[in-house]
C-alpha cells in the first residue's frame, strides 16, 4: 500500500479507494475475463517504473505488478468497428504489433520474443495488442449485448440509483443530450 499511496502523491479524492482497488483488482480481472472476450497475462519482465529511484519510493520492486491484454482479433470479432481501434502505439518505444511482454523480451529482459511471422500475421489479420486489445474486447461485449455505442459523445455525469450503484450516464453530443 505504501507504494501506490506514494505514487498517488496525495492526488486521491478518497484514500480508501486505493485499498478497494488493491483488494479487489484480482476479482475485477476475473470478472472481466468471465463476461467478456478479454484475456490477460502478467508482465513479469517489465521493470518497475520507479526502479531508477527505488530508494525514494517505498515498496518499489525489481519488476512491475502489471497485467496486459492478450492480442485480440479485432477485424474478425468487430468487423467495421475495428477501424476505430488504434493500430499503432503512441509510444515509439513500444511495438505496434507486439505485447508489452514481448517488447521487454526484445530488450533482453527475459520471456519469449515475437517472431517476424507472428508480427506479420497480427498485422495482416488486424489483431490488436495492448490498449487497443483491451478496448476491442470491451467493445465486442457491448456490441454483443446490443448496447448503443455513440461516438463523439462525452459523458457528463454518472447516473446512480438509490444505493449509489451506477446505472447509466448522462452524455451530450453535437445533436444534444
Amino acid at each position: 500500500m505504501s507504494y501506490i499511496r506514494h505514487i498517488a502523491g496525495g492526488r486521491v479524492v478518497d484514500p480508501n479507494l486505493i485499498d478497494v482497488f488493491v483488494d479487489t483488482a484480482p476479482q475485477m480481472l476475473d470478472f472481466l475475463e468471465s463476461v467478456t472476450p478479454l484475456e490477460t497475462q502478467s508482465v513479469t519482465n517489465l521493470h518497475d517504473y520507479y526502479e531508477a529511484i527505488r530508494e525514494r519510493v517505498p515498496g518499489c520492486k525489481d519488476f512491475s505488478r502489471s497485467v496486459e491484454p492478450l492480442p485480440f482479433p479485432a477485424v474478425e470479432e468487430l468487423g467495421e468497428w475495428s477501424e476505430l481501434l488504434a493500430t499503432r502505439s503512441s509510444l515509439l518505444s513500444l511495438g505496434a504489433d507486439t505485447t508489452l511482454k514481448e517488447d521487454e523480451a526484445a530488450r533482453g529482459r527475459g520471456g519469449a520474443l515475437a517472431t517476424l511471422e507472428v508480427v506479420a500475421e497480427r498485422e495482416r489479420r488486424g489483431i490488436r495488442v495492448k490498449g487497443a486489445a483491451l478496448v476491442g474486447a470491451l467493445l465486442k461485449t457491448l456490441l454483443d449485448h446490443d448496447v448503443q455505442v455513440r461516438l463523439q459523445t462525452p459523458a457528463q455525469r454518472l447516473v446512480v440509483d438509490e444505493h449509489d450503484a451506477v446505472i447509466g450516464i448522462q452524455a451530450s453530443s453535437p445533436e444534444g443530450p
